[in-house]
């Protein structure tokens, strides 16, 4: 077996051969990536390889899958469509660069769109909604002469 191509499900993620980076990369641009975001995929393809450091890349399912893309969902200075890139970096790394069978019946456009579809409350795009009428008020309040705030533990 060559060894270039084997690693002890010991070893960090970053320890994948060149020659692996070098595909993958050949897979993100026959995917149209365009070059200025081809480091940022290889990036977020790593990032999600360390989050599990003690399963080897081919052991992983689609239940690790999910559990990563809810876990970066919920990052709070991660944008729409930096969460679209990590869902299609690791969709071109299982479908493409190590071909896994379970990753074609995997629901990718579920999580291509999730964080474009949900409600502004769910909990992995309430990072980037703040309700904002409320302070508003006050502030418009607070701003006219005369007129203060009072809270309704103020009339106790």
């Amino acid at each position: 077996m060559d060894k270039k191509h084997t690693r002890s499900p010991a070893e960090p993620a970053t320890t994948y051969s060149h020659e692996f980076w070098e595909n993958y990369t050949h897979f993100l641009v026959k995917q149209s990536i365009s070059q200025k975001y081809v480091t940022w995929y290889v990036l977020r393809t790593k990032q999600y390889i360390a989050y599990f450091p003690d399963d080897h890349i081919r052991t992983h399912t689609a239940q690790q899958v999910e559990e990563y893309l809810n876990k970066v969902g919920r990052e709070v200075n991660l944008k729409a469509w930096q969460f679209g890139q990590v869902v299609d970096a690791i969709r071109i790394l299982f479908c493409l660069a190590l071909k896994q069978s379970w990753a074609h019946d995997f629901d990718w456009e579920y999580w291509s769109t999730f964080a474009k579809k949900l409600e502004a409350d769910h909990a992995t795009v309430a990072r980037d909604y703040t309700d904002v009428s409320t302070t508003m008020i006050y502030t418009h309040v607070l701003n006219t002469p005369g007129i203060s705030v009072r809270s309704s533990a103020d009339m106790i």
